[in-house]
């Protein structure tokens, strides 16, 4: 059944709630059979409006679910996005506070700032590319209120796009001429020096580029024209999404990119 708009801004508040209480909630696809993609940005609608409306600044934009690799232990088949804000988005800062998150995760990528407008349909990645500023290695932190991390890509979107926290590295000017490189360069992820994870570019829709075509596309359908000068993006986990704690020290070091590691202690 079609929610109304009462029941959508009912189901928003009450996520705006559970996100400040760091506690958890049913996913809406279990509370509302058929409950849509299109009602799932209803939500994330209102919850950017209520965040911009308490000061919150948009700075960007953030791509999950990109990683083909893991969809099948997830049970998902498509990616999603959501809104990236100042408050959120931290950088050159060595530790984050996981105080007030539910169950984070860390998610190691390659995040993207645009110097200018950039609209269009599966472009090369030197189309991209060339409307870039510059990118660098980051970690998105995502936290999720459902229970046991179970969710649909719908139910994600809802509890804001599972996005707690964006924390770039060193940035580096963007060449045209880096779309092999970035389909080509592999990842390592460790926790207090521990290797934890490995990955690729590749993994991520073929890669980081790869995959603004596929937020290009999703952003004409819902009627927003392409992405704007200054917005950063980021693209996606390059590896498993792993749970973190206080007191560990996370690295992401990657081979084949002129980036330098990244390193995250948690508090």
């Amino acid at each position: 059944m079609a929610l109304k708009k009462v029941e959508i801004e009912k189901l928003a508040g009450e996520f705006l709630e559970v996100r400040a209480q760091a506690g958890t909630i049913e996913q809406p696809t279990l509370r509302y059979p058929g409950f849509s993609l299109a009602e799932a940005y209803s939500v994330a609608d209102f919850l950017r409006e209520n965040r911009v409306a308490n000061g919150y600044e948009i700075v960007g934009k953030k791509i999950g679910f990109t990683n083909q690799a893991i969809w099948p232990a997830l049970g998902i088949g498509h990616p999603i996005w959501a809104t990236l804000y100042q408050k959120t988005v931290h950088y050159s800062q060595a530790e984050l506070s996981l105080a007030g998150m539910a169950a984070p995760r860390i998610e190691p990528e390659i995040v993207f700032k645009l110097k200018r407008n950039l609209i269009g349909h599966n472009l090369e990645a030197e189309e991209i590319l060339a409307a870039m500023e510059w990118y660098a290695l980051g970690f998105e932190i995502v936290d999720c209120n459902f229970p046991d991390w179970k969710c649909t890509p719908n139910d994600a979107i809802t509890d804001f796009g599972l996005h707690a926290a964006l924390m770039v590295g060193e940035t580096r000017p963007v060449r045209p001429d880096f779309g092999l490189a970035l389909a080509e360069f592999s990842v390592k992820l460790y926790q207090d020096d521990k290797l934890a994870a490995e990955g690729a570019g590749h993994n991520v829709l073929g890669s980081p580029a790869l995959a603004i075509n596929w937020l290009l596309a999703t952003l004409r359908d819902a009627g927003i024209n392409g992405l704007q000068a200054g917005e950063v993006i980021t693209t996606g986990t390059l590896t498993d999404a792993l749970p973190i704690a206080a007191g560990q020290s996370w690295r992401f070091e990657v081979s084949g990119l002129d980036l330098p590691s990244l390193t995250l202690n948690m508090l």
